[in-house]
This record gives structure tokens, C-alpha cells and sequence, in this order.
């Protein structure tokens, strides 16, 4: 009975042992994800959709004209995105938060 119940202590500490070292891992990504998306917020944190009145026709270099529409959905989307992942990320964390 005795080899039974250190078995079972041995099983619950390496048990714990575990859950320590996945709570660590997990707060170091945390960590990681805010200082990547800080940095992502540095460097496309002021994305506007321009205004329509600023530019009328984009022409590329192949002298292919863009539209002004789909590009500006396209931006819309980015930055739905974007705000969709910062929400995402915090309501899936515990105890911490990334917020403008």
C-alpha cells in the first residue's frame, strides 16, 4: 500500500511539475505576442483609408489603373482584422490585457 501512495505522490508532483512549467510557457508567449504586436502597431498603427477626394486613380507602373474601391475595402479589412485579433487576444488572456 505504501509503494501505491508514493507512486501517486510522484504522479501528482510531476503532474504539477508540468502545469508550472505550461503556465510558464504560456505567460512567456503572452509576453512575446504584446512586444510583436506593439511593433506591428508601430509601424502600420495610422493606416487611414483614404479619402476619395485625395486620389482618384491609381496607375502602376505597367500603366494598370486600380481600383480605387477594391482598395479601399481591402484596407477596411486590415484594419477589421487588426481590431478583431486585439479583441481576440483579450478575451482569451488572463489577467492580461493589450489595449491601445
Amino acid at each position: 500500500m505504501a509503494k501505491m501512495d508514493d507512486t501517486v505522490l510522484q504522479l501528482m508532483q510531476m503532474s504539477d511539475s508540468h502545469h508550472k512549467s505550461t503556465e510558464a510557457a504560456l505567460r512567456r508567449m503572452e509576453m512575446q505576442l504584446g512586444h510583436i504586436l506593439q511593433k506591428l502597431d508601430y509601424f502600420g498603427g495610422n493606416m487611414e483609408v483614404n479619402p476619395s477626394e485625395e486620389c482618384q486613380a491609381i496607375i502602376t507602373r505597367s500603366d494598370k489603373v486600380l481600383d480605387e474601391r477594391k482598395i479601399e475595402r481591402k484596407e477596411e479589412r486590415q484594419l477589421l482584422l487588426r481590431d478583431a485579433k486585439r479583441i481576440q487576444i483579450t478575451a482569451s488572456t488572463d489577467g492580461w490585457c493589450y489595449d491601445e
